[in-house]
């Protein structure tokens, strides 16, 4: 819906009204387990169609075609190597996509970096590398470093507005600012974000809707997803206190319409320079029908976990700041994932303090074996074996890579494209060629026959191939053969018949011979 995004604000101040506890529980869990299925996305698609960005240049293209109509839906936009603006010229970059012409490729950062966009446009709406994704796009992969947003309602470091998915992505520290919904991830969510990290500070200030959203991950969620991710940036709010129902989270400022957080923590600190507005360390507003699950926040961070509550709460535990630094706490984050295997692990890595996701390897740097090269052709698909290690460590297909042919079936060059996803990223493509088959025929080796006997198949039968079968006679004066293999006696002596199986596209010629010996009559 055209409005939608706009038209939310109002909707929350009819929703809030009727708003009463009413305990109803989604989903049932003890603590360490996923309290309901979390949704999972396709974050891998199979059109193979690619554009690859290497320049700031080649990035503001990209911007201008999206702008401009071109929606890149079913095609993949690659970052091959990172890019860094001068991060002070203002206005060095517009966003990607917006309210009328949303991104719907998938964005793969392949584990690059953006570094320095610096877009100031107070009360523009749509702020961030991406200014609208729409319901089928992806965003993954993907570092903004130092990045500067500025703008009106929703403004995020990787999108203003997500409807698509978000994975993977790490908001290193860059400073949003907006007017209404301010995320470090994405200022307003109605679609999946997933593994993701922001370390920047996030602020709104004179929020121009009532129910406008602030936080660490998202400013709001609406009927949305977030896991498995983790704030550790400040979130503010400041000036302008006429609308009194604006939310400051840590992870999101309003959770609404059935969304869902799970997996995720805070440590930054949320403040309100007019002390009226309503905050929570995790989050500022939980609707009915909405639930936070397994999430944490440091005890610092705010007096409260939730500015206001009406949905479900589980396993939700405010922890001192050395408690958020141990093993054990990294155990949990990691044994909530549950068999969500797209949920990246958590790690303590030397440049944080707290828990972080593991950092994507490259299937370029692993190791990898296939069996071999050349393959003869079977009349099925030929999928090679492949062993992929990391470290010693064998990947797993389907969860750490995905395997996808093209004319891996007929003779000719065949492509193997193998795709990283969860932990590993990028793209391996190689060949390998399938050779024509052999046929097979199954036959009698010799008859022997009477002179002027009756005419008689020999068994030939073709069991692989599908070449077609002729036969010949090496000495028609001894014997015949018909076109169906009925052979008919003629004299005394020896004959061969030839029965072939002709070459095709996938499979040679192929020969037997048959000896008919005939003989003269027993008296």
């Amino acid at each position: 819906m055209k409005y939608k995004t706009l038209c939310r604000g109002m909707l929350a101040i009819v929703m809030s009204a009727a708003l009463v506890s009413n305990g109803n529980v989604l989903g049932t869990g003890m603590q360490g387990k996923t309290i309901i299925k979390a949704e999972s996305s396709n974050d891998t698609p199979k059109d193979t169609s690619y554009l690859t960005i290497s320049s700031a240049r080649e990035l503001k293209e990209f911007a201008q075609k999206v702008n401009n109509g071109n929606s890149y839906q079913g095609k993949v936009v690659k970052l091959a190597k990172n890019i860094e603006f001068d991060g002070v010229t203002v206005n060095n970059f517009t966003p990607i996509g917006n309210l009328s012409y949303k991104f719907a490729g998938t964005f793969d950062g392949a584990g690059h970096t953006i570094k320095g966009i610096n877009v100031t446009k107070y009360g523009t709406a749509f702020m961030g590398l991406f200014g609208y994704i729409a319901d089928n796009g992806i965003v993954k992969n993907l570092t903004m470093e130092a990045c500067e947003f500025e703008g009106g309602s929703s403004v995020g470091s990787i999108a203003g507005s997500n409807d698509g998915t978000i994975y993977n992505c790490y908001n290193k520290g860059g400073n949003i600012l907006g007017t209404g919904y301010s995320g470090g991830i994405a200022g307003q969510n109605s679609g999946i974000i997933k593994n993701c990290i922001s370390n920047g500070n996030v602020s709104m200030k004179d929020a121009v809707y009532s129910a406008s959203g602030c936080g660490g991950i998202a400013g709001n969620s609406y009927g949305s997803k977030i896991y498995n991710s983790a704030n550790l940036g400040n979130v503010s709010f400041s000036g302008d206190n006429s609308y009194s129902s604006a939310y400051i989270g840590g992870v999101v400022g309003t959770v609404i319409e059935g969304s869902e957080i799970q997996n995720c923590y805070n440590v930054g600190k949320i403040s309100d320079s007019t002390a009226s507005q309503k905050m929570g360390a995790i989050a500022g507003w939980v609707s009915d029908k909405s639930i936070v699950a397994n999430s944490y926040t440091l005890e610092e961070a705010y007096s409260v976990n939730f500015g206001t509550m009406n949905g479900v709460e589980k396993n939700i535990k405010a922890l001192p700041e050395a408690d958020m630094k141990t093993d054990s706490f990294l155990e949990q984050l990691n044994k909530n994932r549950g068999d969500n295997e797209d949920w990246l692990k958590w790690e303590f890595r030397s440049d944080s303090e707290y828990p972080v996701l593991i950092k994507l390897v490259d299937l370029s740097d692993c190791q990898m074996q296939w069996d071999k090269t050349a393959y003869t052709y079977t009349g099925k698909a030929i999928k090679p074996s492949v062993t992929i290690t990391n470290k010693g460590v064998k990947l797993k297909k389907d969860n750490d890579y995905t395997i996808s042919y093209q004319n891996n079936k007929n003779v000719g060059t065949a492509t193997m494209r193998i795709q990283g996803k969860n932990g590993y990223t990028g793209t391996i493509t190689t060949t390998f060629v399938i050779h024509k088959g052999i046929q097979q025929i199954r036959y009698a080796k010799s008859y022997k026959k009477a002179y002027k006997a009756k005419p008689f198949a020999v068994y030939a039968k073709r069991v692989v191939g599908n070449g077609k079968v002729t036969y010949k006679s090496s000495n028609k004066k001894v014997a015949t053969v018909s076109n169906k293999g009925i052979v008919t006696p003629k004299n005394t002596g020896k004959a061969i018949i030839i029965v072939t199986a002709a070459e095709t596209s996938n499979y040679y010629k192929k020969s037997v011979k048959i000896i008919v010996q005939v003989e003269k009559n027993k008296k």
